[in-house]
């Protein structure tokens, strides 16, 4: 270590050697940065508890070593003995929607029905609770005594019902006596539908043997779970019966990666809200810069007499980096502290809301990550100011000229841009999408430069407005009345000076003292303006976009629209529902249509995943798909093509949605192969159409002409318009002569969905908060760090004989106008970004609200003009006399 590095760390450490006095000044400094960082930890701890439970649970999450699922079909006799050979046990259950009500009640209610064999669970354990408190095992719970099976329930589904241990329950038609509610299923997660909006019924599968709700055709979900021999290895049993169970229609899923999807989720959630974490980061370190300015302008003194004491610029750049370095250690572990302890904080609530284990712990990577961004964020913010502060000489110091009378050196601002470049390197390198992760960078960059760029218009436009001829007319003092117009010229300008601009614009002098604090030197308007200014246009966005989509849901229900549709309708039960439904007054409109499940196996011969052209595709080789066939068109746009003859019986057609032409790039006279019910049919395409999905009717993207399906085993999906007062006669023939159709209310379904997006649009407006708290601090440090020059300012204008409440008043003024600028701005990108994914992403209608740009621009003039006076009433609190004397 150099003698000028000894010197420089010593002269550290006497100043930091006060405590608690040495921090006295960077609140905001550590504010910013504890929160920035605190985001960062929270969300990827989070992340990271939630995904570390998931795979070291796996087995329990999954049900076994692997898992085979499928629709409609059982397994066959020759699969299953082959993974009996693998395996050291089996186990088998099925899952489907359906009907339950209590005897005798009009209406029914969906519910998710699970239906286990005895050697459920593999891993893991059923927790039920009986109606006294006490615990009741799965057997207990589902077996049968004397003619009647048992049901553990969910215990939403017991308080909607009002069911209680002993009640009967009946489920498509079978009744159950109701055993207890069930408070913990080890695979809920590794099912089909974790997230479903129905809750869920328990019962055996051999209960449901032989009933309607097994056969043929039905909408069945079957799922067999393996523990595995400890003899056979799970690479080499993936590697050999994986592609045998894929052909027949069935997807494998093995424990190290037992819920792909949540696990996906989770991740990308978490690399979104990192990012977002990171630009609050970036937001706050404007208000690290602030805080530095404010802190130095307090050294002005000391670092003056250093210099004259010979200090070199080294030493004194060093002593204070040092210094900041050390407090903003002191920030990231605050952020770290509470970042660490965001899992256990809201575990409780994510365990309500996602049915997945929680892995608390701490995390080394996600907190020296952490570290990592807050540090590098400190020292990108803080090299210019102690730049600017290590160029300044000694004379101009002792004068309290302040800083900035030389610029800092060239290396300097290399350095803090360097860093800027490796928080963004670093943002990518370690976000799981780095493409998302570049273009949200790229995004929030330009989303800064435009702030960036609208602070600076604005000191240049506040500079104009206080050099115009007309803006300098009015003297004397605030009460004076003004002096009458002079006949001189007004003085000349140069060529392009924007003040011409202002010339016919007349101020009177509180407001001319609050536009020259904009453009003051020192002043923080571009920085207030950057850093409100995201935050405001993150909440914009997220405003406009949910209500543009709650508004689209709203519309979405046609005059003409459904009141029910009708799920698993057996094809010798089609005509009598019909006969039922059409015999209730306010009943309108009753339509039905076959239904099947199939996959696409091969587009002209070709695998699909090979075929497909446009990955947004992708939907339609993903598993199943519904289907259907007709002999007359629907009410669809025809594209291409022309639709078969009615009585047609030849080679199979088909006729298909745009969707499908632009995913494969196909024309009229090409073949798609499915496979449906393990039978492939390969059919020509021969007619296109465009299917108007928000139209609330049943449609396909695949619609096969009548031969060979009609003959298959299938069942029906119907809709039917009601009235209210219809609705409820509905349900009550429903529940009472066909229990075993399920029945979906499109204004319950509508809702719940609206539910959903509610609370999704919550949780966005949570993260723009974090980047508005972030952006009120840095106002906040701006305060703090003009707080020697407004209290000077106030003192002045005292002394002249201005009265508190006409000081106050320019002050509210000046960060009035501020907001309002800022607000606009904010109002502007916001809406140009809801705008652009509403109508590009979600692909929906776009309608401007004004009243959530108002509510924005009164939040934000709110916002700046409370927290402005807040720091003008301190200055006022300064009495005059000990300024005076030192001056």
């Amino acid at each position: 270590m150099s003698a000028a590095s000894a010197v420089a760390l010593r002269f550290a450490y006497r100043e930091l050697r006060h405590g608690v006095r040495a921090l006295r000044g960077f609140g905001v400094f550590l504010g910013c940065l504890a929160l920035g960082v605190a985001a960062i930890a929270g969300v990827q701890s989070t992340a990271s508890s939630i995904v570390t439970g998931l795979r070291a649970d796996g087995r329990e999450i999954l049900g076994g070593d692997l898992a085979l699922r499928a629709i409609y079909r059982d397994l066959a006799a020759d699969d299953l003995r082959r993974l009996e050979q693998v395996s050291e046990s089996i186990t088998h259950f099925a899952e489907m929607r359906t009907m339950a009500r209590r005897p005798g009640a009009e209406t029914s209610v969906l519910v998710e029905l699970k239906a286990v064999d005895d050697r459920y669970p593999l891993f893991g354990r059923v927790e039920t609770r009986a109606g006294d408190g006490s615990r009741v095992s799965l057997a207990a719970g589902l077996a049968r005594a004397g003619d009647s099976w048992g049901a553990l329930v969910d215990p939403a589904l017991a308080e909607r019902l009002a069911l209680k241990e002993g009640d009967v329950l009946a489920i498509g038609g079978i009744a159950f006596d109701v055993r207890g509610t069930i408070e913990h299923e080890p695979d809920r997660v590794g099912s089909g539908a974790p997230f479903g909006f129905w809750p869920r019924a328990m019962v055996s599968f051999d209960a449901l043997s032989g009933s309607d709700l097994l056969r043929e055709g039905s909408l069945v979900y079957h799922q067999y779970a393996a523990r595995l021999a400890p003899e056979a290895s799970l690479e080499e049993v993936r590697a050999t019966l994986g592609d045998r169970f894929s052909d027949a229609g069935w997807r494998m899923r093995t424990y190290d990666n037992a819920a792909p999807g949540i696990q996906r989720m989770i991740e990308r959630l978490g690399s979104f809200l990192s990012l977002v974490g990171l630009t609050a980061l970036l937001v706050g370190g404007v208000g690290v810069g602030n805080a530095v300015r404010a802190w130095l302008d307090t050294r002005l003194d000391v670092i003056a007499t250093l210099k004259c004491l010979g200090a070199s610029r080294s030493v004194i750049f060093t002593t204070y980096l040092s210094q900041l370095t050390v407090i903003a250690g002191l920030g990231v572990l605050a952020g770290l502290a509470i970042g660490a302890l965001a899992p256990v904080a809201v575990s409780g609530l994510l365990e309500t809301m996602l049915p997945v284990p929680i892995a608390l712990g701490v995390y080394p990577g996600v907190l020296a990550l952490s570290v990592a961004f807050g540090l590098l964020t400190a020292v990108t913010f803080t090299l210019w100011p102690l730049s600017r502060a290590h160029e300044t000489p000694a004379v101009a110091l002792f004068r309290g000229t302040g800083f900035g009378v030389r610029p800092g050196r060239r290396a300097h601002l290399v350095g803090a841009l360097a860093g800027g470049a490796v928080l963004a390197a670093l943002a990518v390198a370690t976000a799981p999408n780095q493409r998302f992760a570049v273009w949200f960078i790229v995004g929030a960059g330009v989303v800064l430069a435009i702030f960036r760029v609208a602070g600076w218009a604005l000191v240049r436009a506040a500079r104009a407005v206080h050099r115009s001829g007309r803006a300098g007319m009015e003297t004397g003092s605030l009460h004076a009345a003004p002096p009458p117009e002079s006949t001189a010229s007004p003085p000349s300008s140069r060529p392009g000076d924007p003040s011409k601009a202002f010339r016919s614009v007349r101020f009177g002098p509180r407001m001319r003292m609050a536009i020259s604090n904009l453009h003051r030197p020192g002043n923080a308007t571009a920085d207030i303006v950057l850093s409100l200014g995201l935050g405001l246009t993150v909440l914009v966005a997220v405003a406009l976009v949910e209500g543009n989509l709650r508004r689209d849901i709203a519309r979405s229900l046609p005059r003409d629209a459904p009141a029910f549709f009708f799920v698993g309708v057996e094809s010798d039960r089609i005509e009598p529902l019909a006969e039922a439904v059409a015999d209730i007054d306010g009943t309108r409109r009753f339509r039905s249509v076959p239904f099947l499940r199939g996959r696409i196996v091969r587009v002209n011969g070709v695998d699909p995943q090979q075929a497909l052209v446009r990955n947004e595709h992708a939907w339609l080789i993903q598993g199943d798909r519904g289907l259907s066939y007709a002999a007359v068109a629907p009410d669809n746009l025809t594209v291409a093509g022309e639709w078969w003859s009615e009585d047609y019986a030849g080679a199979p057609l088909l006729s298909v949605d745009v969707d499908v032409i632009d995913a494969f790039d196909l024309e009229l006279g090409d073949t798609i192969t499915l496979n449906v019910l393990g039978r492939e049919i390969t059919a020509e395409v021969r007619h296109v159409r465009r299917v108007e999905w928000r139209g609330m009717q049943v449609n396909f993207a695949l619609l096969l002409s009548p031969e060979p399906l009609r003959h298959a085993p299938h069942s029906y999906v119907a809709t039917v318009g009601a009235t209210p007062e219809a609705e409820r006669l509905v349900e009550r023939i429903l529940a009472r002569e066909f229990p075993q159709v399920t029945t979906v209310r499109v204004r319950e379904a509508l809702g719940r969905v609206a539910e959903l997006m509610g609370g999704i649009a919550a949780a966005a407006r949570g993260v723009g908060g974090v980047t508005l708290l972030a952006g009120a601090l840095v106002l906040a440090g701006a305060v703090a760090a003009g707080h020697r020059r407004r209290t000077y300012e106030s003192v002045v204008l005292k002394v002249l004989g201005v009265r508190r409440r006409d000081v106050v008043l320019i002050h509210a003024v000046e960060f009035a106008l501020l907001g309002l600028v800022t607000g606009v701005i904010a109002a502007a990108v916001g809406t140009a970004a809801a705008w652009g994914v509403t109508t590009r992403v979600l692909e929906q209608e776009w309608r401007f609200l004004p009243e959530v740009v108002a509510g924005t621009l009164g939040l934000c003039i709110l916002l700046t003009v409370s927290l402005g006076l807040f720091g003008t009433w301190r200055a006022l609190a300064e009495p005059s006399s000990s300024h005076l004397r030192n001056e």
